[in-house]
């Protein structure tokens, strides 16, 4: 779900919004939680609704099925459900609210497995980039490392020159929350790490004062949207019709490292979760995985 930069915050929504910058959640967060109240908001003083006490667990309700008629795919509507539950949550706990109105309500998660890109996929895709510029050689380096770690598109995006430790092969990641995890980056990603490092980046700035890791000519540290721009652009190079995402390869990594054999409380750390039940995705699609395998092997037969 898109969601429009806005700061206008709402002075009965104003606390939360506080609370959320105090324990350190992400800025794409907060501003998710901005938009949704602020919508939700909307909603509310078209019914003649303004105190949090007048909400009811049939107004949110009535909501749900208000934005499901508008178009929004239900994992939007989870998501709205989600932070609207997160801020009557606080209400509670701060004993602005008698009764919690989201409590008892399960929104609908869709139960469908996510597509991920098999591993000759991933490979094309990277092989696609062509290393004879210094522009090639970083997009190598980029999606290189992005398979090789799984991270966010903000982590990659946030990286910094000195985040990348050559020497020890590792990488330093500021995830969600500022919470800092140390990552190993693999042998094809180092090799083009040190390509770009050494090499090429200084030809695309040359000025010292940029820590960003991802620069590009002009503009210096890579904007946010140029991920998805160098992801159609090799896949349209290597072939591959489907859309393929940031997240994608993070699904990607997940499920790959599953399948070969990693632990999944490692996999975890890896991607930077607090807790298994994230991972639930990609543990069904590797049981999905061993059930095809084991009906096609002598013991399914």
């Amino acid at each position: 779900m898109r969601v429009k930069k806005t700061r206008h915050i709402d002075a009965k929504h104003q606390p939360f919004i506080e609370h959320l910058e105090a324990i350190k959640m992400s800025p794409r967060t907060i501003e998710m939680s901005i938009y949704c109240l602020g919508y939700f908001d909307r909603y509310l003083r078209q019914k003649d609704i303004t105190e949090n006490l007048q909400v009811t667990r049939q107004v949110i309700l009535d909501f749900l099925e208000e934005i499901r008629g508008k178009g929004f795919k239900e994992t939007s509507v989870c998501i709205f459900f989600t932070q609207i539950k997160k801020f009557f949550d606080f209400l509670e706990k701060e004993q602005k609210i008698f009764v919690n109105p989201t409590n008892g309500i399960m929104s609908r998660v869709p139960t469908r497995l996510p597509v991920v890109p098999d591993e000759g996929d991933i490979e094309k895709l990277i092989n696609a980039c062509t290393t004879e510029t210094p522009c090639g050689v970083r997009d190598r380096a980029f999606l290189e490392l992005l398979y090789s770690t799984g991270m966010r598109r903000e982590e990659m995006i946030r990286l910094e020159l000195q985040d990348i430790d050559l020497k020890e092969a590792t990488v330093r990641v500021m995830g969600k929350g500022l919470k800092e995890r140390i990552l190993p980056i693999g042998q094809g990603a180092m090799h083009w790490l040190g390509e770009y490092i050494n090499n090429a980046r200084c030809k695309l700035c040359s000025s010292g004062d940029e820590k960003g890791l991802w620069v590009t000519r002009g503009v210096r540290r890579v904007l946010y949207n140029w991920i998805p721009f160098i992801l159609r652009k090799y896949a349209k190079l290597s072939g591959i019709t489907t859309k393929i995402t940031c997240h994608d390869f993070r699904r990607a990594f997940a499920t790959h490292m599953l399948r070969n054999g990693a632990g999944v409380v490692d996999v975890q750390q890896l991607l930077g979760h607090s807790d298994l039940s994230h991972l639930r995705h990609y543990l069904r699609l590797t049981i999905v995985d061993l059930k095809k395998m084991h009906t096609e092997s002598r013991l399914g037969k």
